[in-house]
């Protein structure tokens, strides 16, 4: 079945945005879990910052195509 490019291209920009969620997922679990013994509530409030900016990230990407480099 064949779809229209605009269809190709969410799909190529969600692939692409879950992919990079994959490749970092385990880093930064691992840093924030091994920070979280010594310094939990740094960790804690890391963890949510990194969240935070994955979330602006997705959809910055998502939405604006047009004004990415």
């Amino acid at each position: 079945m064949k779809l229209e490019y605009k269809d190709w291209m969410t799909f190529q920009t969600a692939q692409r945005l879950h992919y990079n969620f994959l490749e970092n997922i385990m880093q930064l679990t691992t840093c924030i879990a091994l920070a979280g013994l010594y310094f939990p509530i740094t960790a804690a409030i890391w963890g949510g910052v990194v969240t935070l900016g994955r979330l602006i990230y997705q959809f910055g990407y998502r939405l604006s195509p047009k004004t990415r480099f």
